[in-house]
């Protein structure tokens, strides 16, 4: 998958994890070691600016991989 939503995404990734060797639809919380409850909202922070869109409590609570953050990005029709 190589459309503007997930190029945002890794591009906002590598801004907070450094290099990523393997970021895909498929990565999972689990998948990166310093994704801990801070660096959870430090994500979100980094999407609501760069992205301008706002996530409500449940979505922020809901997200444990790259495939629901984009699921929520689609689903608020983001515009890139």
């Amino acid at each position: 998958m190589n459309d503007k939503i997930m190029q945002n995404l890794e591009r906002i990734f590598k801004d907070l994890f450094g290099e990523i060797k393997d970021f895909s639809i498929e990565s999972q919380r689990k998948d990166f070691k310093e994704w801990d409850s801070i660096k959870h909202l430090e994500i979100i922070f980094s999407i609501e600016k760069k992205l301008k869109v706002k996530f409500n409590t449940f979505e922020i609570i809901s997200i444990k991989s790259i495939k629901d953050i984009y699921m929520i990005l689609k689903e608020k029709n983001v515009d890139l």
